[in-house]
């Protein structure tokens, strides 16, 4: 059974009826983001919102610009920092999609009342809200959450290639396909998932020999529904699949929460989980636990 949420982003569909047509920069990075991606597209297709992919040379400086979700803002990723700096001396009015943030003052310091964050969690919220110049800030749950899974769509099998992918990207999804091939040709009662990346608590003597990182391995351009759409299904195929999940992966444990695969979510090296997991997760997906 397909469950709505669309109710708890009614304050954020208003504000984009209100904004379209609008320009929208979609976020990008691993198999979470292109989970938030698709959702992302998924949830503009449901609403009938009118939209036109975000395109430097072709902006002008009128209509809002709306920007893809995630943790771009948190300090070490800059790609979502520097185009609020340059939207920030040019743009109309801009609508950042549900993300978490910290660090970042300084860019903080330039969304101004044209500027529209919506926090994913209340720790987010305060941090916008402390730091910017009078942006407006409300609260949303996550964009991967409002997705209504199809039925079928995590049952089709590992993709030889992803659809719509540059060649590089091609050949990058061919040498990380092998382990996810391997992961899925075996069935262990618990699957590890988790991080190797700085947003990890745990070094890496403390992984387990066999660990699947799925997010790390599943990449690729997001900035088109096919790309994303792609993307994200591979990423829920592999998730599908295993009987339970011990990840401090957020994505990978919203995925579980979707699908109904018992996962025991884990904290990450900042707040983003446990806080997701507290004003979220929890309210929607019983299967998922959060353990420090």
């Amino acid at each position: 059974m397909i469950l709505d949420r669309s109710d708890e982003y009614n304050e954020l569909l208003e504000v984009l009826r209100q904004a379209q047509p609008f320009w929208y920069f979609p976020s990008s990075g691993n198999g979470g983001d292109a989970l938030i991606a698709h959702a992302t597209f998924d949830f503009f297709r449901r609403h009938g919102l009118r939209y036109r992919l975000y395109c430097p040379s072709q902006y002008d400086g009128k209509d809002t610009v709306v920007i893809g979700g995630g943790g771009g803002f948190v300090d070490g990723y800059r790609k979502m920092s520097e185009l609020v700096e340059h939207l920030s001396g040019i743009a109309e009015s801009v609508v950042v999609l549900p993300s978490s943030c910290w660090g970042y003052e300084e860019t903080l310091a330039k969304m101004d009342e044209r500027f529209h964050f919506f926090a994913r969690e209340s720790v987010t919220a305060e941090h916008v809200l402390k730091k910017s110049n009078e942006a407006r800030v409300s609260w949303c749950h996550d964009m991967a959450i409002s997705f209504q899974v199809p039925e079928g769509f995590a049952e089709q099998s590992m993709p030889f290639a992803l659809r719509g992918q540059p060649v590089d990207y091609q050949l990058k999804w061919w040498l990380k396909r092998r382990k996810l091939v391997q992961l899925l040709s075996r069935e262990p009662a618990t699957t590890w998932m988790l991080r190797g990346d700085r947003e990890s608590k745990h070094g890496a003597g403390e992984r387990p020999l066999e660990n699947f990182d799925v997010s790390h391995l599943i990449k690729g351009k997001m900035d088109r529904e096919d790309r994303a759409r792609s993307l994200a299904q591979a990423f829920c195929h592999v998730i599908s699949r295993q009987k339970q999940i011990v990840t401090d992966r957020l994505h990978v444990s919203i995925a579980c929460g979707l699908l109904g695969i018992p996962c025991q979510m884990r904290a990450n090296n900042y707040h983003k989980n446990q806080a997701i997991y507290d004003e979220s997760i929890r309210k929607f997906f019983p299967c998922v636990a959060f353990s420090p």
